[in-house]
Protein backbone atom coordinates (compact mmCIF):
# COMPACT_ATOMS: atom_id res chain seq x y z
CA UNK A 1 0.00 0.00 0.00
CA UNK A 2 1.46 3.37 -0.90
CA UNK A 3 5.35 4.30 -1.23
CA UNK A 4 7.88 2.28 0.38
CA UNK A 5 8.44 3.31 3.85
CA UNK A 6 11.84 3.35 5.32
CA UNK A 7 11.07 2.66 8.59
CA UNK A 8 13.38 3.20 11.91
CA UNK A 9 12.59 1.44 14.81
CA UNK A 10 13.65 3.29 17.99
CA UNK A 11 11.54 1.69 20.56
CA UNK A 12 11.84 -1.59 22.64
CA UNK A 13 11.05 -4.99 21.63
CA UNK A 14 7.18 -5.55 21.57
CA UNK A 15 5.95 -7.77 24.56
CA UNK A 16 3.40 -10.34 24.27
CA UNK A 17 2.65 -13.81 22.70
CA UNK A 18 4.65 -13.25 19.43
CA UNK A 19 7.61 -12.56 20.93
CA UNK A 20 7.39 -14.99 23.25
CA UNK A 21 6.88 -17.70 20.59
CA UNK A 22 9.69 -16.70 18.61
CA UNK A 23 11.98 -16.83 22.16
CA UNK A 24 10.73 -20.50 22.24
CA UNK A 25 11.79 -21.47 19.12
CA UNK A 26 15.28 -19.89 19.37
CA UNK A 27 15.94 -21.70 22.66
CA UNK A 28 14.51 -25.09 21.13
CA UNK A 29 16.97 -24.83 18.36
CA UNK A 30 14.12 -24.29 15.57
CA UNK A 31 15.20 -21.40 14.15
CA UNK A 32 19.13 -20.78 12.93
CA UNK A 33 19.89 -17.38 11.41
CA UNK A 34 21.56 -19.33 8.24
CA UNK A 35 19.11 -22.28 7.17
CA UNK A 36 15.41 -21.32 8.97
CA UNK A 37 14.76 -17.74 8.72
CA UNK A 38 11.57 -18.80 6.62
CA UNK A 39 10.22 -21.11 9.81
CA UNK A 40 9.90 -17.49 11.84
CA UNK A 41 8.79 -15.63 8.72
CA UNK A 42 5.81 -18.67 8.16
CA UNK A 43 4.91 -18.08 11.56
CA UNK A 44 4.67 -14.75 11.70
CA UNK A 45 2.82 -14.40 8.17
CA UNK A 46 -0.18 -16.65 9.88
CA UNK A 47 0.19 -14.14 13.12
CA UNK A 48 -0.58 -11.50 10.88
CA UNK A 49 -3.21 -13.04 9.28
CA UNK A 50 -4.74 -13.35 12.21
CA UNK A 51 -4.98 -9.65 13.17
CA UNK A 52 -8.38 -9.18 11.49
CA UNK A 53 -9.82 -11.71 13.53
CA UNK A 54 -8.15 -10.46 16.82
CA UNK A 55 -9.73 -7.30 16.28
CA UNK A 56 -13.44 -8.17 15.43
CA UNK A 57 -14.46 -7.81 19.41
CA UNK A 58 -13.05 -4.76 19.67
CA UNK A 59 -14.59 -3.08 16.35
CA UNK A 60 -17.92 -4.29 17.53
CA UNK A 61 -17.37 -2.19 20.59
CA UNK A 62 -16.07 0.88 18.53
CA UNK A 63 -19.04 0.76 16.77
CA UNK A 64 -21.47 0.58 19.63
CA UNK A 65 -19.61 3.11 21.74
CA UNK A 66 -19.66 5.81 19.04
CA UNK A 67 -23.55 4.88 17.99
CA UNK A 68 -25.65 8.40 18.39
CA UNK A 69 -27.79 10.34 16.85
CA UNK A 70 -25.36 13.43 17.96
CA UNK A 71 -22.34 14.49 15.17
CA UNK A 72 -20.60 15.75 17.09
CA UNK A 73 -20.47 12.79 19.61
CA UNK A 74 -19.41 10.49 16.58
CA UNK A 75 -16.00 12.94 15.88
CA UNK A 76 -15.31 13.61 19.23
CA UNK A 77 -15.89 10.01 20.52
CA UNK A 78 -13.87 8.82 17.18
CA UNK A 79 -11.19 11.48 17.03
CA UNK A 80 -10.52 9.70 20.48
CA UNK A 81 -10.45 6.20 19.19
CA UNK A 82 -8.31 7.09 16.09
CA UNK A 83 -5.79 9.46 18.41
CA UNK A 84 -5.35 6.79 21.19
CA UNK A 85 -4.07 3.90 17.81
CA UNK A 86 -2.07 6.91 16.45
CA UNK A 87 -0.51 7.36 19.88
CA UNK A 88 0.09 3.55 20.32
CA UNK A 89 1.73 2.95 16.79
CA UNK A 90 4.37 6.51 17.48
CA UNK A 91 5.15 4.35 21.00
CA UNK A 92 6.83 1.51 19.17
CA UNK A 93 9.10 3.95 17.34
CA UNK A 94 10.53 6.00 20.60
CA UNK A 95 12.50 4.94 23.60
CA UNK A 96 10.81 7.04 25.61
CA UNK A 97 7.33 7.56 24.68
CA UNK A 98 6.07 9.35 27.75
CA UNK A 99 6.77 13.26 25.25
CA UNK A 100 3.62 12.11 23.30
CA UNK A 101 1.35 12.91 26.18
CA UNK A 102 2.35 16.62 25.56
CA UNK A 103 1.64 16.54 21.64
CA UNK A 104 -1.59 17.38 20.52
CA UNK A 105 -3.26 15.30 17.47
CA UNK A 106 -1.66 16.79 14.22
CA UNK A 107 2.12 17.17 16.32
CA UNK A 108 1.81 13.32 16.20
CA UNK A 109 0.45 12.76 13.18
CA UNK A 110 3.54 14.69 11.54
CA UNK A 111 5.45 12.51 13.84
CA UNK A 112 4.20 9.51 12.23
CA UNK A 113 4.45 10.93 8.84
CA UNK A 114 8.23 11.93 9.41
CA UNK A 115 9.16 7.98 11.04
CA UNK A 116 7.32 6.66 8.07
CA UNK A 117 5.27 5.13 10.62
CA UNK A 118 1.80 5.95 8.83
CA UNK A 119 1.21 5.92 4.54
CA UNK A 120 1.31 9.33 2.87
CA UNK A 121 -2.22 8.89 1.90
CA UNK A 122 -3.85 8.19 4.87
CA UNK A 123 -2.96 11.66 6.14
CA UNK A 124 -5.40 13.76 4.23
CA UNK A 125 -7.90 11.72 5.41
CA UNK A 126 -6.90 11.60 9.21
CA UNK A 127 -6.02 15.40 9.27
CA UNK A 128 -10.06 16.41 7.78
CA UNK A 129 -10.95 13.94 10.98
CA UNK A 130 -9.04 16.64 13.01
CA UNK A 131 -10.40 19.57 11.13
CA UNK A 132 -13.72 18.31 11.84
CA UNK A 133 -12.82 18.09 15.70
CA UNK A 134 -11.55 21.36 15.81
CA UNK A 135 -14.93 23.05 14.33
CA UNK A 136 -16.82 21.52 16.65
CA UNK A 137 -14.74 22.55 19.71
CA UNK A 138 -14.20 26.40 18.36
CA UNK A 139 -17.58 26.90 16.53
CA UNK A 140 -20.84 26.27 18.29
CA UNK A 141 -22.44 26.62 14.58
CA UNK A 142 -20.77 24.52 13.33
CA UNK A 143 -23.63 21.17 11.72
CA UNK A 144 -21.57 18.16 10.11
CA UNK A 145 -23.78 17.65 6.57
CA UNK A 146 -23.77 15.10 4.07
CA UNK A 147 -21.42 17.89 1.80
CA UNK A 148 -19.11 17.28 4.61
CA UNK A 149 -19.15 13.92 4.54
CA UNK A 150 -18.29 13.89 0.71
CA UNK A 151 -15.60 16.28 1.45
CA UNK A 152 -13.97 13.66 4.21
CA UNK A 153 -14.47 10.64 2.04
CA UNK A 154 -12.84 12.38 -1.07
CA UNK A 155 -9.49 12.40 1.19
CA UNK A 156 -9.23 9.08 1.13
CA UNK A 157 -7.10 7.17 -1.68
CA UNK A 158 -8.83 5.25 -4.48
CA UNK A 159 -7.43 2.06 -2.77
CA UNK A 160 -8.78 3.18 0.73
CA UNK A 161 -12.03 3.94 -1.15
CA UNK A 162 -11.84 0.31 -2.72
CA UNK A 163 -10.97 -1.26 0.78
CA UNK A 164 -13.68 0.56 1.92
CA UNK A 165 -16.34 -0.70 -0.18
CA UNK A 166 -15.06 -3.76 -0.16
CA UNK A 167 -15.53 -4.64 3.82
CA UNK A 168 -17.50 -1.07 4.86
CA UNK A 169 -20.69 -1.24 2.57
CA UNK A 170 -22.41 -4.57 3.95
CA UNK A 171 -22.04 -2.62 7.57
CA UNK A 172 -23.64 0.42 6.43
CA UNK A 173 -26.44 -2.02 5.09
CA UNK A 174 -26.60 -3.70 8.50
CA UNK A 175 -26.34 -0.30 10.51
CA UNK A 176 -28.43 1.85 8.17
CA UNK A 177 -27.15 4.13 5.29
CA UNK A 178 -28.27 7.23 7.70
CA UNK A 179 -25.57 9.71 7.60
CA UNK A 180 -24.42 9.71 11.51
CA UNK A 181 -24.17 5.56 10.70
CA UNK A 182 -22.30 6.43 7.57
CA UNK A 183 -19.67 8.61 9.15
CA UNK A 184 -19.23 6.18 12.35
CA UNK A 185 -18.38 3.48 9.59
CA UNK A 186 -16.10 6.08 7.78
CA UNK A 187 -14.17 6.68 10.82
CA UNK A 188 -13.64 3.33 11.88
CA UNK A 189 -12.09 2.50 8.62
CA UNK A 190 -9.26 4.96 9.98
CA UNK A 191 -8.93 3.61 13.24
CA UNK A 192 -8.79 -0.17 11.53
CA UNK A 193 -5.97 0.77 9.21
CA UNK A 194 -4.14 2.37 12.55
CA UNK A 195 -4.30 -0.60 14.86
CA UNK A 196 -3.38 -3.32 11.58
CA UNK A 197 -0.52 -1.00 11.14
CA UNK A 198 0.73 -1.28 14.67
CA UNK A 199 0.09 -4.97 14.98
CA UNK A 200 2.20 -5.28 11.36
CA UNK A 201 4.63 -2.79 13.37
CA UNK A 202 5.66 -5.17 16.14
CA UNK A 203 5.73 -8.05 13.56
CA UNK A 204 8.50 -6.05 11.25
CA UNK A 205 10.04 -5.21 14.87
CA UNK A 206 10.13 -9.66 15.58
CA UNK A 207 11.54 -10.07 12.10
CA UNK A 208 14.60 -7.23 12.41
CA UNK A 209 15.28 -8.83 16.20
CA UNK A 210 15.54 -12.44 14.85
CA UNK A 211 17.50 -10.79 12.04
CA UNK A 212 20.14 -9.12 13.93
CA UNK A 213 20.50 -11.98 16.59
CA UNK A 214 23.63 -14.10 16.28
CA UNK A 215 21.80 -17.34 17.36
CA UNK A 216 23.97 -20.63 17.57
Amino acid sequence: MGRNRTILFQGKMPKGKINLDVEIFMLKGVVTMEDNFHIVQAYLKVTEEGILDEIIPKYINFLDDIKSNDFLSIILRGHLYVEHELTELLAQFLLDDKILSKYKFMQKLDLATALGAVEEEWVPALKKLNDFRNKYAHNLGFLFNEQYYEDFLSTFSLEMKVDYEKKYVDLIKIYGDRLHNKLGILISHLWVLLILESKRTDIKKILLFVQNSKLT
